[in-house]
């Protein structure tokens, strides 16, 4: 097997005897599975000796011209030429930020628009146009400022999605023929010093797209739905066990089977974790993700009375994508990542005429510079009555440098995050942005310990930790009525952890209110990552956001509580189920619902119909995971 050396950076600055090599994104930089990218014309290595001179660093690089990434396109929104970044729109769709060089000339080709778009400062502050509005536009030329350091691009307006497929910026004034989008690798020897971010001498095998071995497959016998075992049965061809990463999508293709198979943990075929899909239905094409625990999984192409070639079985990472043939193994030889980043950083601004603000950034996996960046703030709205702590939203970054870099991807919007009620007859719900719920107290723990009052006077970026939650108590009061009868106290714990964040809610009744609905668990999932979503009994629904009232496709009981999205066109998804504990048998009567909206895919966990008396006391956990590959 031929064995590629890599050292791949990740829009890093490394720093060589004092001076700055820049470099660009390949995005996630470990525990990853890599192909060699072509070389590109003018390639230019930069030659520097360390501080001891007696190493010498060689570094280059090696990428395509098209600076436009079509995995970040985020349909359903444009850049407005007023700076909105994300104004919602049916027909629109737009990049992500985009990093350019100030005073440079670019052309944008590919595109069907009225406007361009804008350009930003390093602060994704916007500060200019980069077209007038109302005309119409297939391609750009432009120049950016002196203060430029993002552009965002708006590719179609006008219901013409294929443009998609040659959307292009490159650098210069005048459009090239179409590229596709290669991420750019920095090869070297040496660096002086660790780089946070980077992997180094990394021995990696070459690798394809498609993890099924023809030659490993086994006719005669198929991986069980019932139990773990292989049984033998003529007409079955299945999979040996196939390495995957936990918490990641998969998609199988090209089989006929009416059972897809199962995951294992590390110890192999005798543990299995769960089964892939339900028995008895055929399946020729199946996403999954894979659980937190999850090392093989092993598949069955072929069922007894259907017809499968090697020629056709496919599971990738991701979407499907056009069959390739299986080429190599995978990784072989790593023995590190850029686990040297930590799993949060979290920056704060104090009130200063706002209100605070936490902005916590959770690392994807372990070895991505992936971070998912939640917003919690104090939320206040008067006519509301509403004053309390609460997750207002989240976005993708990538830790580059030493800096969180926006992709301008929304992946929580700023509705719904709490935990709510409402009781018969009165005209809203109780709680969170619905208003009637007023703060009492509340306390942040960096790194397991508490901030103090005087340290949340001072504003800090980007602290590394460990860990962070928030604990906090308020009181719900009557809605609809002035006199603000306390109804219920509202603790709610909330803990950021890799990847996402869990809440825990418990509801202490003051009153004895007729409740027409708790929903337990609430989440706003934005449509980058929810094309799809799927439930626990393998159903999937495709989310066309066509109805501006929402619709509600999912209403499952039976003690049925999660619900996975996932966008293959953009490779994340999102995890996020709830359960009630106390009272901890209603649990099995809970709503397990979908809305579709324009948006967003909104999450709900219902009890409904139930009237609590005074002490009674209501809890729940809520969690949510997201996901990229």
């Amino acid at each position: 097997m031929k064995k590629i050396l890599f050292l791949v950076f990740s829009l890093i600055t490394a720093f060589v005897q004092g001076q700055s090599l820049p470099a660009t994104t390949i995005g996630e930089v470990a525990d990853q599975v890599f192909r060699q990218q072509p070389n590109s014309p003018g390639l230019s290595p930069r030659h520097y000796r360390n501080e001891d001179s007696t190493k010498l660093a060689v570094i280059a690089q090696v990428g395509g011209r098209n600076l436009l990434d079509k995995s970040l396109i985020v349909p359903g929104q444009y850049s407005n030429v007023n700076g909105f970044f994300a104004t919602p729109s049916f027909n629109g769709r737009r990049s992500g930020f985009i990093r350019v060089k100030p005073g440079t000339t670019y052309t944008v080709s590919g595109i069907n628009v009225n406007f361009v778009g804008n350009q930003y400062d390093s602060l994704l502050t916007v500060s200019s146009p980069l077209s007038t509005a109302g005309g119409v536009f297939t391609s750009y030329t432009f120049t950016t400022l002196p203060t430029t350091a993002y552009v965002g691009l708006n590719i179609n307006a006008n219901a013409v999605f294929g443009t998609d497929n040659t959307a292009m910026l490159n650098e210069g004034a005048t459009a090239v023929g179409y590229e596709s989008f290669l991420p750019t690798a920095v090869k070297g020897e040496f660096v002086t010093g660790r780089i946070a971010g980077v992997m180094y001498e990394k021995d990696y095998a070459t690798v394809g797209t498609n993890l099924i071995d023809p030659a490993g497959l086994v006719s005669g016998s198929y991986y069980g739905f019932s139990s773990n075992t292989i049984t033998t049965a003529s007409g079955w061809v299945r999979t040996g066990l196939i390495p995957v990463r936990p918490h990641t999508i998969y998609t199988l293709s090209g089989v006929n089977t009416t059972f897809v198979g199962s995951e294992f943990t590390s110890a192999g075929q005798s543990s299995r974790i769960r089964v892939l899909s339900q028995s008895g239905t055929l399946v020729n094409v199946i996403s999954f993700r894979t659980s937190s625990t999850a090392a093989y999984v092993g598949l069955n192409i072929q069922s007894v009375g259907q017809t499968a070639s090697a020629a056709t079985a496919q599971l990738e990472l991701g979407g499907r994508t056009a069959y390739a043939a299986y080429t190599a193994t995978g990784v072989a030889g790593a023995t590190g990542s850029s686990s040297s980043l930590p799993n949060l950083f979290v920056s704060y601004s104090p009130p200063g005429g706002a209100q605070a603000t936490f902005t916590v950034y959770c690392r994807y996996a372990p070895g991505s510079t992936y971070y998912v960046g939640y917003i919690l703030k104090r939320y206040v709205n008067t006519t509301e009555r509403a004053d309390m702590y609460r997750i207002m939203g989240a976005d993708l970054y990538q830790y580059l440098g030493g800096s969180m870099i926006a992709s301008g991807v929304n992946l929580l919007t700023n509705g719904e995050s709490e935990n709510v009620w409402k009781a018969v007859g009165k005209s809203d719900f109780t709680g969170g942005v619905h208003g009637d719920e007023s703060l009492t107290s509340v306390s942040f723990y960096l790194n397991s310990v508490a901030l103090s009052a005087s340290d949340l006077t001072v504003g800090f970026s980007l602290k590394p930790a460990s860990d962070f939650w928030y604990i906090q108590t308020s009181t719900m009061i009557e809605t609809d009525n002035a006199t603000l009868t306390p109804m219920a106290t509202h603790q709610k714990r909330t803990d950021f952890v890799v990847g996402g964040y869990k809440t825990f809610n418990r509801l202490t009744w003051l009153a004895s209110p007729n409740v027409d609905v708790w929903y337990s668990g609430i989440a706003c999932v934005a449509i980058s990552q929810a094309d799809v979503a799927y439930d626990e009994d393998f159903t999937n629904y495709v989310l066309d956001r066509s109805k501006t009232s929402g619709t509600r496709i999912i209403n499952k009981q039976g003690g049925r509580r999660q619900i996975d999205y996932y966008s293959a066109a953009n490779n994340m998804g999102v995890s996020v189920s709830s359960q009630i504990l106390k009272p901890s048998a209603q649990d099995v009567n809970a709503k397990l619902e979908l809305w579709d909206v324009p948006d967003y895919a909104k999450y709900y966990r219902g009890l409904y119909a139930q009237t609590p008396a005074i002490g009674d006391v209501w809890e729940s956990l809520q969690t949510v995971r997201h996901y990229k590959n």
